[in-house]
């Protein structure tokens, strides 16, 4: 953007100088035209013109300083506010940027926290789950155990009782065939 001028309005100094060129110039302009067609520029002529061009420079001095004066101050406090408000803009997002890296960053510790605590609530989880199976697993053993020494009991209980049972057969066997007669049929 460009830059205003600082201090738009014009001093009285500046009016002067701006006369006394102006009147340096016509004197010039009458010199070179005399010189060139003599009595060309007539001296009432040269009264309308310095009268003219010293109401011109009256006239660009007061709107110089009532006018274009204010309007170039207005530009300048304009440009500063506006200066100062992207100044502030730029500022704001800086600490727009930061305060998101701040929450994208909270949201990071947040999400990573929630998976911790998912994942030990799942490894407790596993944990009681492996001890109701390895508690289900000890009594099905223990019922196991228990069966087999039954079956165990049992399967003694009847060999004892077969062989007992066949012991005694054996000597009924025997008993029959020794009081049966030679030449009779044992039944």
């Amino acid at each position: 953007m460009a830059k205003v001028a600082t201090g738009g309005k014009l001093g009285v100094v500046d009016v002067i100088v701006g006369a006394v060129l102006f009147v340096l110039m016509v004197f010039l302009m009458r010199a070179l035209l005399d010189t060139a067609v003599p009595g060309l520029l007539k001296t009432e002529t040269m009264y309308h013109i310095l009268v003219s061009g010293l109401l011109f420079f009256l006239v660009w001095g007061l709107i110089g300083n009532f006018v274009f004066g204010p309007y170039f101050d207005l530009m300048t406090q304009r440009e500063q506010r506006t200066e100062g408000d992207t100044q502030l803009a730029t500022e704001k997002r800086r600490e727009s940027a930061r305060l998101q890296a701040e929450i994208d960053e909270q949201l990071r510790l947040a999400r990573l926290e929630g998976i911790r605590a998912r994942d030990a609530r799942v490894d407790e989880a596993r944990k009681q789950a492996q001890q109701l199976v390895d508690r289900a697993q000890q009594e099905a053993d223990a019922e196991l155990k228990r069966a087999q020494a039954e079956l165990e009991r049992a399967a003694t209980a009847a060999r004892t009782e077969v062989s007992g049972q066949a012991d005694s057969l054996a000597a009924l066997v025997i008993d029959r065939a020794l009081s049966v007669e030679p030449g009779q049929m044992v039944h």
